[in-house]
């Protein structure tokens, strides 16, 4: 099956990410900075990325808090359930 974005998507759903750096900020959430060189290149204010745990997680979207294209990092914030 073809994704509706063509290669870009598929080759994205095939990576996997590094966690660079993971903080409490307060009891239940947490920020992640994140290895994405070619998200961080791209990102605009108002985007999401996509996560998906493993092959057969659900998939839930996260807005990136900040990027920096120069360290190739994305940063997301989310609360832990």
């Amino acid at each position: 099956m073809q994704s509706t974005y063509g290669d870009f998507e598929d080759s994205f759903m095939a990576q996997k990410f590094r966690i660079l750096r993971k903080d409490a900020l307060a009891p239940g959430i947490k920020r992640i900075v994140v290895s994405a060189p070619l998200i961080a290149r791209k990102a605009h204010a108002g985007q999401f990325v996509i996560l998906r745990i493993d092959e057969r997680g659900e998939r839930f979207p996260l807005t990136l808090v900040d990027w920096n294209p120069e360290e190739c990092s994305i940063v997301l914030i989310f609360q832990e359930v």
